[in-house]
């Protein structure tokens, strides 16, 4: 009987320390502006997970007194309904200060993907989207020493033009390579409908009188001009797909799992002097893919996340990170990327365990540096 009244007690303890101890914690204000153009549809999908995290992290938005709001508290594009939209600028910004800037997504959203079903991501005209150079000016204009700027995968890549590029890459400290990639799982073009209709045609553009005959897992790698690179397995890539890389050291500051898999978008970036690399994306190539990657002067490592601390504090992830399809609706609980992931079935290609075991205490750490500065300055 006595065994059985501890196992009450130790399975109640379980599930109410979690609780007890995030009402315990201190809710703080921030005055955050979340930027994603790239809201084709009320899912929210690129920004929700960042206002989930936010939420999670008792940071409550200074502007509402409120938790965040997904469906408000951000600035791009805004579906409406009967196809209707409106965009919603931060520019110009009306305070003086600023906690958070994160540039979630900023790719943008077109025609196909607002007015039509398309699910092959058939390229068309785009509405509205990319970085544009006041928007960099604006908010270098507020960064401090006191607040973070953070960009994610796509603010650089196309649609954003040159000027504002360039830009980014100095407030960054980083220099975009013109390349990005994806993993995917199955590159028969008739058997993945993920797999965009624009890389089978741009690489038999390429490849006169050839066509696409991939099979199996690899990468699909794309340049500025759209140039179209291939590594297949077994012939390009081992039997690893591609995992993000911490030092010992790194791993420990951030809380994170070191060697998890990624399998969406990436960009590939160098780090300027100076700035620091936090992670690193770590290919498994044969001696033909990294001869292949050599051809076209593609890096067989490059970074995943980077961050420099002066003049300003910003934070670059070299990849789509935060867009997950699941985020759960409940927040209001300590050690959720423990418990989650336990309850969660990891498919082939998607990002669960990635989120909880890479996104999750990264994006923990930056917010939880952020809150323990706002605590300081007001004591």
């Amino acid at each position: 009987m006595f065994r059985w009244l501890l196992l009450i007690l130790v399975l109640a303890l379980i599930i109410t320390l979690p609780l007890t101890t995030w009402h315990l914690k201190e809710n703080v204000t921030i005055r955050a502006v979340l930027v994603d153009k790239t809201v084709p549809d009320p899912r929210f999908r690129e920004h929700k997970p960042v206002t989930w995290i936010l939420n999670n992290q008792k940071l409550i938005n200074k502007d509402t007194g409120q938790p965040f709001d997904f469906e408000e508290d951000y600035y791009g594009f805004y579906p409406l309904p009967d196809d209707e939209y409106e965009i919603r600028s931060f520019a110009p910004l009306e305070y003086d200060k600023y906690d958070l800037i994160y540039f979630v997504d900023t790719y943008g959203v077109y025609y196909k993907e607002f007015y039509e079903q398309n699910p092959r991501g058939d390229r068309s005209p785009y509405i509205y989207g990319g970085t544009q150079p006041y928007e960099v000016e604006e908010v270098k204009k507020v960064l401090n020493k006191d607040n973070v700027f953070i960009a994610e995968f796509n603010s650089l890549a196309t649609p954003t033009e040159k000027e504002a590029r360039e830009a980014m890459e100095a407030l960054l400290g980083i220099k975009w390579t013109g390349w990005i990639g994806r993993y995917f799982n199955e590159l028969d073009y008739d058997a993945n409908p993920e797999l965009p209709t624009w890389v089978k045609e741009n690489w038999e553009k390429q490849h006169e009188n050839e066509e696409w005959s991939y099979e199996g897992s690899g990468y699909v790698l794309v340049d500025l001009s759209d140039t179209i690179v291939v590594l297949q397995q077994p012939e390009d890539i081992g039997n690893d797909v591609i995992r993000i890389n911490f030092s010992d050291e790194q791993a420990k500051a951030y809380g994170a799992s070191n060697n998890e898999k990624y399998m969406y978008w990436f960009d590939i970036v160098q780090a300027d002097k100076g700035t620091e690399v936090v992670a690193n994306y770590i290919l498994d190539l044969t001696a033909e893919g990294q001869a292949l990657l050599d051809e076209y002067q593609i890096p067989h490592t490059f970074p995943a996340i980077t961050r420099t601390r002066a003049p300003y504090n910003t934070y670059y992830l070299a990849g789509d990170f935060s867009d997950h399809q699941s985020i759960p609706e409940f927040y209001k609980a300590n050690f959720l990327n423990i418990f989650y992931p336990l309850v969660l079935v990891e498919r082939e290609g998607m990002q669960k365990r990635f989120f909880w075991k890479v996104y999750f205490p990264v994006m923990q750490k930056i917010l939880g540096d952020l809150r323990d500065h706002k605590v300081k300055e007001s004591a």
